[in-house]
């Protein structure tokens, strides 16, 4: 168990980061052409691989979700900040671990998700993360963008498109 909490404190750290440069630094979403990816692409990517992924592991679902909830609405409150491309990676990335929680859990952690989420829409309505992503998701359309920063997850397709409303 010592070794779980390491990755908790690991987990709470890293999204503290990804908050502070999120809200405080301007240059950290952007991408330059030189990059193929910006670094709050890479750091919420590499969040997700490692600690999203470690609390699904340990069946810590209820946890994961609330850490992928914080990072949702400090995006969310930053967005106006920020274009299309900076975000649509992260989002899309974000929904397909929501929906994977959403595939593990029993009925009332999948029902906390997804009241969350239509919460999340209506209370959002300028948003690109809620209409763009969290609402065709619930509608239960496709979402899905053959690109390298999701080829490590087999099941991505399957898991995004899975919902039915």
């Amino acid at each position: 168990m010592d070794e779980f909490n390491k990755i908790e404190k690991d987990a709470i750290g890293s999204l503290n980061r990804i908050i502070d440069q999120l809200e405080y630094e301007r240059d950290y979403y952007e991408c330059d052409i030189t990059m193929e990816y910006s670094p709050f692409e890479e750091d919420v990517k590499l969040f997700c691989d490692n600690f999203i992924s470690a609390y699904l592991a340990n069946d810590e679902k209820k946890k994961a979700f609330d850490l992928l909830v914080r990072l949702v609405n400090v995006m969310a409150k930053n967005e106006c900040e920020m274009y299309e491309e900076d975000i649509f990676r992260p989002t899309e990335l974000l929904t397909y671990y929501f929906a994977k929680i959403i595939s593990l859990s029993n009925g009332s952690l999948k029902n906390r998700i997804h009241n969350w989420m239509y919460s999340f829409t209506k209370e959002n309505e300028e948003s690109l993360i809620a209409n763009d992503y969290f609402r065709v998701f619930l509608e239960g359309k496709l979402i899905y963008h053959a690109d390298k920063y999701y080829t490590n997850y087999a099941d991505y397709k399957k898991v995004l498109s899975y919902y039915k409303p």
